[in-house]
């Protein structure tokens, strides 16, 4: 009996772990009502990078600090509710770390990529895309990595 409820909460951990972070009030909603903001991974720093001639080093991330003023911690992959929303993004490279305030426009049942670069030499740059389509919603992406 006690080895049953201590596999029933440790499989109610795992499973709140796996849960991606919610930057809203109240209880989990369905996906179709909240729209989620997702970190550039290695895969695709990588991809955009060497292909327009970036120097990729797998040390930089773009990590997402704050939402609306709350810290995001260090997930990857963060819902948030339909709407205005102010993001904090950290890009970090060879111990220099670099914070970009950016604002968009949330919509439901939407995932947006939060994406930065930089060229040796030159500032950072950083915006967040739709997912799949890849338009711009909010900062700059470098020509250079426009959709072919």
């Amino acid at each position: 009996m006690i080895k049953n409820i201590l596999a029933v909460l440790a499989a109610g951990f795992l499973l709140s772990a796996c849960a991606s972070p919610k930057m809203y009030r109240g209880p989990r909603l369905d996906r179709q009502y909240t729209a989620s903001l997702r970190t550039m991974q290695a895969g695709d720093a990588v991809q955009l990078a060497k292909a327009r001639g970036y120097a990729y080093d797998p040390g930089v991330k773009v990590r997402i600090l704050r939402i609306d003023g709350k810290k995001a911690g260090s997930s990857k992959y963060i819902e948030v509710m339909p709407g205005y929303h102010d993001v904090d993004l950290c890009f970090s490279r060879s111990g220099h770390v670099t914070n970009y305030p950016v604002s968009w426009v949330a919509e439901a049942g939407k995932e947006y990529l939060a994406a930065g670069v930089q060229k040796t030499g030159q500032k950072a740059v950083f915006w967040i895309e739709e997912i799949p389509s890849r338009k711009v919603i909010a900062g700059a992406r470098p020509r250079s990595f426009d959709p072919k």
